[in-house]
């Protein structure tokens, strides 16, 4: 049987003419669908409005070197670490102005969240983000993508 293009085979994908290849309706489905995800899976992060209202800034090392020779992070400096989807430890307690080292070393994703609000964007495997506690208090720490991770930091 010749391919004919006035003929609709509706047993196909309904506008495909039969004998027309399935690859060409397909792969243009399969890269919408990824970009699709890869716009749903990008995380938020702080905005320049933090920094002009005179909000504590962070600082992220991005370079998955740095973090492996923690040269970004001084001896015996507060430090809480992402690893095995914990925040280890779940308990830490500096003074006003301290600087706390977050490390994410697992092999996720992860956010930290101070009381509520993303302060690191997306956190890749490796990277540190710093954080100033500029009063006193108790501040809950998550992440955005696993809600079951939870530690306190209390600053006095």
């Amino acid at each position: 049987m010749r391919y004919n293009p006035d003929i609709q085979d509706h047993n196909n994908l309904q506008g495909v003419k039969t004998g027309m290849s399935f690859r060409r309706y397909v792969f243009p489905l399969a890269g919408a669908a990824l970009a699709c995800a890869s716009v749903l899976l990008t995380g938020c992060g702080g905005s320049s409005a933090d920094a002009a209202a005179g909000k504590t800034p962070i600082s992220v090392t991005s370079s998955p070197q740095d973090a492996a020779t923690k040269t970004s992070i001084p001896d015996g400096a507060p430090q809480i670490d992402q690893k095995n989807l914990t925040f280890m430890p779940n308990k830490l307690t500096v003074k006003v102005g301290d600087t706390v080292y977050f490390l994410n070393s697992d092999s996720v994703i992860h956010t930290i969240d101070v009381s509520g609000k993303n302060i690191s964007g997306n956190m890749k495997p490796g990277q540190v983000v710093t954080w100033q506690f500029p009063k006193a208090g108790q501040y809950k720490i998550s992440c955005d993508y696993h809600p079951a991770m939870n530690a306190t930091i209390t600053v006095q």
